[in-house]
């Protein structure tokens, strides 16, 4: 029976240790396994059936699934592994979404927003500072007017319909030209088999070509209507909202999310995946026979580690299982270091080593050298200079304050030149008193019983 390493068995020691004393701080107890419930990233929150989370910057977004890297730390001591969490925006997001673009008009020139916008047909009237759309009465002029038995407009399709609607049992079909004229289409509702068709009479358009035709008149450009806050998030949030949208609103914005999944494959279905953490070198098998066949569990060598296997429920939507175990693996690479923490003000992906390596000068980076040869230590001498210094500058008092009421004649509110003479003839002279005798209780010796 091959011996295991005696620092892989301290490890796994430890890694046991460490997880009892997690279990007796607040995890349930099994067989072989603790249930830890890990701390929520920032801007998650919420309660069952409710949750939230206030996207930042740093996630990714996988069509209507919020992607959280490195966002849940992975509770195994002498370790800084972590795990990523996804979200899947709710299904009422994109209205909680379209609310926040209607409160904050300057998000709008965010890609997604922007396409957003344009799928809608929602512009920001600057002029008149409103969200608005355009009046689907204005119809675009093509020079001409349609008449059917007194009935004028510049739209067939219009002129038709108006027209159908003043006959008894019958319904609008459809507008179209033979030869050199245009009819009006109409069916029976009792048989629509029975289509009829009236002419139209075409004048000329006092609108140029072009130009929209409205209640009010003509106008070049298309008109705008007001949309209400109702109204923006009836039209905003049918429309697909691309995957960009919840990290361009204004942060933090809560939006809704169903039951998160821990560490879960990227992508538009996320499912959770265990995870397993090494806690140590590998070492030796005691139970592999070299004669049978390679297999999962007959492996030369046993790596510990922990095995983290996603466990929520719906009161505690990031629970973990931890369960130490020996994971046989077929030869002996060392155990990864773990990862270390990144400044939080270095650049991304830059860590203290990093720093060091490639700024070797500074003196954050500075190896001491401490080889002091014995009985002797080294001497210099050299000259210093003291030269007097006013730390404070020559000093002004700072110059009167007036007042002048609805433009009368002003009048002196404070006096700073007499208060100046007070404090450097009064309380100047005090001061330095003070400080001596607190300079004199620094300096003289006392005793103690």
């Amino acid at each position: 029976m091959q011996k295991t390493k005696r620092h892989a068995i301290i490890n796994r020691i430890h890694v046991r240790l460490g997880l009892t004393l997690a279990l007796v701080g607040g995890f349930s107890l099994t067989a072989n396994a603790g249930y830890a419930q890990l701390a929520p990233p920032s801007g998650f929150g919420g309660s069952p059936g409710n949750w939230t989370f206030a996207p930042s910057a740093n996630q990714a977004a996988y069509g209507n699934v919020l992607h959280h890297p490195g966002a849940l730390r992975v509770p195994v001591p002498g370790t800084a592994a972590t795990m990523p969490a996804s979200y899947r925006l709710a299904a009422n997001a994109p209205r909680i979404a379209a609310a926040a673009i209607f409160m904050n008009p300057y998000v709008r020139v965010g890609v997604g927003i922007a396409s957003w916008l344009g799928v809608a047909g929602i512009v920001w009237d600057a002029v008149n500072n409103r969200w608005a759309k355009q009046d689907n009465s204005a119809v675009l002029s093509d020079g001409k007017t349609y008449y059917i038995q007194g009935i004028s407009g510049p739209s067939m399709e219009g002129v038709c319909k108006t027209f159908v609607q003043s006959l008894p049992d019958w319904q609008y079909s459809h507008v179209g030209t033979e030869g050199q004229y245009s009819y009006c289409y109409y069916s029976n509702k009792y048989n629509p088999s029975n289509v009829a068709q009236t002419p139209f009479y075409i004048g000329t358009s006092q609108c140029p070509v072009g130009w929209y035709v409205t209640p009010a008149g003509c106008v070049q450009n298309p008109p705008l209507i007001t949309v209400t806050k109702p109204e923006f998030e009836d039209i905003l949030a049918p429309k697909p909202m691309p995957e960009t949208v919840p990290f361009e609103i204004p942060r933090p914005t809560p939006l809704p999310v169903e039951q998160p999944v821990i560490n879960p494959e990227p992508g538009p279905n996320p499912q959770p995946r265990p995870l397993f953490v090494p806690t140590g070198d590998p070492v030796q098998n005691p139970q592999y026979d070299p004669n049978a066949a390679p297999s999962p569990e007959n492996q030369p060598w046993l790596q510990p580690g922990v095995r983290v296997v996603p466990s929520p429920t719906p009161l505690e939507p990031l629970r973990v299982d931890l369960k130490p175990i020996n994971k046989p693996v077929p030869g002996p690479q060392p155990m990864p270091e773990p990862v270390p923490e990144t400044d939080p003000y270095a650049p991304a992906g830059q860590t203290p080593n990093d720093f060091c390596a490639k700024n070797p000068d500074v003196l954050a980076c500075a190896k001491p050298e401490l080889d002091t040869p014995e009985h002797e230590i080294p001497k210099s001498d050299k000259n210093i200079t003291l030269m007097e210094e006013n730390l404070f500058g020559p000093g002004a008092c700072p110059a009167d304050v007036y007042f002048a009421p609805h433009g009368l004649q002003q009048f002196k509110v404070w006096d700073w030149n007499q208060s100046c003479g007070y404090i450097t003839e009064y309380l100047k002279p005090i001061l330095i008193i003070c400080c001596t005798f607190a300079a004199f209780m620094i300096l003289i010796p006392g005793r103690t019983e």
